[in-house]
């Protein structure tokens, strides 16, 4: 009987909000580290948040970066794309996750955030809205970026 009582109060934890939310938090972690170095200007402190082999999707040219040297390349693309378009100081902001599902037996996750990337062109301020949508998974260390694409929804100058 008290194995049964103790197996019952498990599955009502596990189904709790709490854990839920938990479980979610530890899955977006990665997602608050690569935001968070990359407005520090910390590529190295960035990359640590990304599984072994990524796909990246976004708005400047070649727009898909995939394999081992995914991040690195898309980090030295977005560096030229910026420099010609005389951009400066960007800083990106998270705004309240849309969707989060973590499928745990399968150490998988997925998730769309609002976002708001603030920058200068040109010395000129400027607003650009979107939306991430990350693939998660867990592995060995914790949970990595397996993927994630943007997609702008407005800019304002």
């Amino acid at each position: 009987m008290r194995h049964f009582v103790a197996t019952a109060l498990l599955l009502l934890a596990a189904g709790s909000p709490a854990v839920a939310d938990a479980e979610q938090d530890a899955a977006l972690a990665p997602v608050h580290v690569f935001i968070d170095a990359m407005n520090a200007g910390d590529a190295k402190a960035a990359a640590a948040a990304y599984a072994p082999s990524v796909t990246i999707i976004d708005e400047f040219p070649p727009f898909l970066w995939r394999g081992g040297k995914a991040f690195a390349q898309w980090f030295k693309d977005g560096d030229a794309a910026a420099r010609a378009a005389k951009m400066s100081g960007r800083t990106l902001a998270l705004e309240t996750p849309r969707t989060v599902t973590v499928a745990g037996a399968r150490a998988r996750a997925y998730a769309v955030i609002p976002a708001r990337l603030d920058f200068k062109e040109d010395g000129h301020p400027v607003h650009e809205t979107g939306s991430f949508t990350f693939a998660l998974t867990r592995t060995g260390v914790g949970w990595r970026i397996a993927a994630w694409s943007w997609s702008r929804a407005g800019l304002s100058k």
